[in-house]
């Protein structure tokens, strides 16, 4: 797959490739990843628009966010992919690369995702304790449902509304 810069070139891309797997290289903050918008500036991009670009994306199977604080957009994909990889804290460029080889590494000698997952964290971990990945998988629609159904209740309790 091509190198993508802004989001209209990765929904270009995935049309044209449908790859397995979808790996972010970037910055990323708080407030979302960051782009380049259509004049080449740099643009934060809020986790829902790229949450929706990626729903239902055929033959997606992982994303992979190496930036930092990419937690919540990690956790806003995970259900809509299936497996994707994000950080909450920061990362240093080395990091991320060495992650990424030892994350490919373990992938391409049969690892399943989350194997490789635990083989790349324990690997760099070895050279850095300032690594936070997390592995998030998508929950099954009985667990989405009933964790609906658990916020629903929550938000009927007496009290919650601010009143006594």
């Amino acid at each position: 797959m091509p190198r993508c810069y802004s989001v209209t070139d990765i929904a270009r891309a995935l049309d044209e490739h449908s790859p397995a797997i979808l790996q972010f290289i970037g910055h990323g903050s708080s407030k979302g990843l960051c782009f380049e918008n259509v004049v080449g500036r740099a643009q934060m991009v809020d986790k829902m628009p790229l949450a929706k670009l990626l729903h239902n994306q055929k033959g997606l199977k992982l994303v992979i966010l190496n930036a930092c604080y990419s937690h919540d957009q990690a956790q806003s994909l995970a259900d809509s992919v299936g497996h994707v990889i994000g950080r909450e804290g920061p990362i240093q460029d080395i990091d991320a690369i060495n992650f990424s080889t030892d994350f490919f590494t373990a992938l391409r000698h049969g690892r399943t995702f989350e194997e490789s997952f635990g083989r790349a964290k324990a690997a760099v971990q070895l050279q850095t304790t300032a690594l936070s990945p997390h592995f998030l998988k998508a929950r099954s629609e009985k667990e989405i449902a009933h964790q609906s159904q658990d916020q629903i209740s929550q938000s009927n309790l007496p009290g919650d509304d601010g009143y006594p």
